[in-house]
């Protein structure tokens, strides 16, 4: 915008210059109206730049990243390879029925701190002690599977595997591949070398273990910068001190593959049948509060026609005046 007001201005200048008296005189109106114009063009540029500038201000106070002038609620996001003003939306489908149990509108564009809050609420709204919750890679989180495990949610997550090594891990040398010496707190590498517990730290609020396999014997591996790690002291591997439950869950996942083809067809359905049977590929209204109430009402509509389907409209309508 500055480039801009000082091109107009430069404009001027030049235009200005170069008009003699006599030209003055014989400058027609169209010459009036081309110059009346750019000065409205530039007058209106500044008062842009102007309001730029106080929403730049409020940004850089708040420490806001982004904000869109129509919604200040929503965020960019991807949507279907674009980038798109958009709201988050979760939503907890019952396996039995296929009826929405519970949902959350949200501007943030991750998945990762989504899983607890809805799993959560989806298990006080079918009033039941425990339950179990499938979600895909998106939303493997460590410290949102810890807190479904705590508050009675039986967590199954895609796992999101790490290098944990560097640019040069393989997937034979991945962190999840190598196992885990509970007795004698040590790691064993995918060719029997053990890593030792080195230090503590913290990092990302999560509690962690480090351990180190010990240089000498790196270095005179085979797959030592060539498969295993890039780190010229050695293989290293951080623990959480809570992974116990991560390490569980991975096993339930090993157990029951079948899981994930489940959640498609539960979750991923109820998604589709929105925008297609619904129609309802976009929003319309603006603000979070009034679209999560837009999309409170869209699901409703989605549960009537399911309860239909499954019960009929004489069984319905009985419950509905028992109730």
């Amino acid at each position: 915008m500055e480039k801009s007001v000082e091109h107009y201005l430069e404009g001027l200048d030049a235009a200005d210059e170069q008009e003699t008296s006599d030209e003055r005189q014989a400058s027609s109106e169209a010459g009036k109206d081309a110059k009346t114009f750019e000065v409205d063009k530039l007058a209106a540029l500044r008062e842009k730049k102007e309001k730029s500038e106080e929403i730049l201000d409020k940004m850089e106070k708040s420490g806001q990243k982004e904000v869109a002038l129509t919604d200040p609620d929503c965020r960019q996001m991807m949507n279907h390879g674009r980038v798109e003003s958009c709201y988050n939306m979760q939503a907890a489908v019952d396996s039995k029925n296929h009826l929405i149990v519970n949902y959350l509108v949200t501007n943030e564009a991750s998945d990762l701190n989504q899983l607890n809050g809805v799993a959560i609420s989806a298990k006080e709204t079918l009033g039941v002690e425990r339950i179990d919750a499938f979600g895909d890679k998106g939303y493997f989180d460590f410290l949102q599977i810890k807190r479904c495990v705590d508050s009675g949610v039986t967590p199954y997550v895609a796992v999101k595997h790490s290098g944990n090594g560097g640019s040069l891990v393989s997937p034979e040398f991945r962190a999840d591949r190598f196992r885990y010496d509970k007795g004698v707190d040590e790691y064993v590498c995918p060719v029997g070398q053990r890593l030792y517990f080195f230090y503590s730290t913290r990092r990302d609020g999560m509690d962690r273990h480090v351990y180190k396999c010990d240089r000498h014997v790196c270095l005179s591996c085979q797959f030592f910068m060539n498969k295993c790690t890039s780190n010229k002291e050695g293989r290293v591997i951080w623990r959480w001190v809570h992974e116990d439950v991560v390490d569980d869950m991975r096993k339930r996942m090993k157990s029951h593959p079948e899981v994930m083809v489940e959640r498609k067809k539960i979750v991923e359905h109820t998604f589709g049948t929105l925008k297609r049977a619904f129609g309802a590929s976009y929003l319309l209204l603006r603000g979070v509060k009034k679209v999560s109430g837009e999309v409170g009402l869209l699901l409703l509509s989605y549960n009537l026609r399911r309860a239909l389907n499954i019960l009929g409209v004489e069984a319905l309508i009985g419950a509905l005046v028992k109730r």
